[in-house]
């Protein structure tokens, strides 16, 4: 259970630390593009539109990212306990249908 927890902190620090960095490179590269004519030519909206949406997507896309970077990082820190934590993560995943048929049942 300690090293879920861990994992869990991997992930939503690495969510945060990408979403912080795409949003600053997309920033970077929204500099660069005629914002105007970007926001006309595609989409027919208003500049501040267009800020906003790509600063909210640059952010979605490092959102997404971060627990692929946190898991890759907590596996690489944490070689020795992989294997112990994806035989319970299975024994979890058999043991689930089991209980969750039992509720059902039961909930009639």
């Amino acid at each position: 259970m300690r090293l879920r927890k861990i994992r869990r902190y991997y992930n939503l620090s690495a969510s945060i630390g990408c979403a912080v960095a795409t949003t600053f490179v997309g920033m970077s590269l929204l500099a660069q593009q005629n914002i105007q004519a970007l926001g006309q030519q595609f989409f027919g909206l208003d500049p501040m539109v267009v800020i906003g949406v790509w600063t909210v997507g640059s952010a979605g896309i490092g959102w997404l990212l971060g627990p692929l970077v946190g898991s890759a990082l907590f596996k690489m820190v944490h070689r020795s306990s992989v294997v112990e934590m994806a035989a319970v993560s299975q024994d979890l995943a058999f043991a689930f249908p089991r209980h969750v048929g039992q509720i059902s049942t039961y909930l009639g």
